[in-house]
């Protein structure tokens, strides 16, 4: 079994930078939703969607 990994902190930086309803954070959001959708599609390119999990964690929420 292998349990391959990827974090990304950006999301959470900008939220703290800019807020949670500003541009760059929907920017960074449309970057995450890209990445995800890439990933999905190579799963199911690969014939791999029976045997791979695909688990999205957050350390926390973000409100005004």
């Amino acid at each position: 079994h292998s349990f391959p990994t990827r974090r990304s902190s950006d999301l959470d930086q900008e939220g703290h930078r800019t807020g949670p309803h500003s541009a760059a954070i929907n920017e960074t959001l449309l970057e995450m939703d890209a990445f995800a959708a890439g990933l999905f599609s190579e799963i199911e390119k690969r014939n791999l969607t029976d045997v791979v999990d695909v688990i999205f964690v957050s350390d926390h929420g973000m409100t005004e």
